[in-house]
């Protein structure tokens, strides 16, 4: 369904420019100018890619290995006009597919805002589980957020 390609300069300035209705605004890149920054900058684009469906753009993720474990943070996103449409669990089975496919990672880790009720439902449909909770300093001020993992497949396999 998804087609993965590597972070273009022409796909993070679309990105960037991505508008949610409310309460999902909160993810709109223009509200954080340090986010933007960084998600615009090309030196993080080894670590970025976009997922085309049917052509189009249709999501990115952002896969931040730890250096002390193997570990892998994912950051992702879905076109607004695809979000809340039953996307998103085939989305993150996608992401986690591309996010393994490396091997040597052990746990995906996923930062969420607490408010997210629908991605985090879809995280826990497809096997995350909630392990922390805290306070993130993003958009000009701090937001509760929850931290969720999951083990990967050949770690379950064993």
């Amino acid at each position: 369904m998804f087609d993965w390609k590597w972070m273009t300069k022409e796909d993070a300035l679309t990105i960037a420019n991505w508008e949610y209705e409310k309460p999902y605004d909160f993810y709109n890149m223009n509200e954080d100018s340090e986010d933007l920054d960084e998600f615009l900058n090309p030196f993080n684009w080894k670590h970025m890619c976009t997922a085309y469906m049917d052509g189009r753009l249709a999501g990115f993720a952002v896969f931040k290995r730890s250096d002390e474990t193997n570990e892998v943070e994912v950051s992702l996103g879905l076109r607004p006009d695809l979000t809340g449409k039953g996307f998103g669990t085939a989305f993150v089975e996608a992401t986690m597919d591309k996010a393994f496919e490396n091997g040597h990672v052990d746990v995906l880790v996923i930062n969420v805002a607490a408010f997210n009720e629908r991605a985090i439902s879809v995280y826990e449909r497809t096997g995350f589980r909630k392990t922390a909770a805290y306070l993130q300093k993003t958009n000009q001020s701090s937001y509760p957020f929850v931290e969720m993992k999951k083990v990967s497949k050949m770690e379950i396999s064993k």
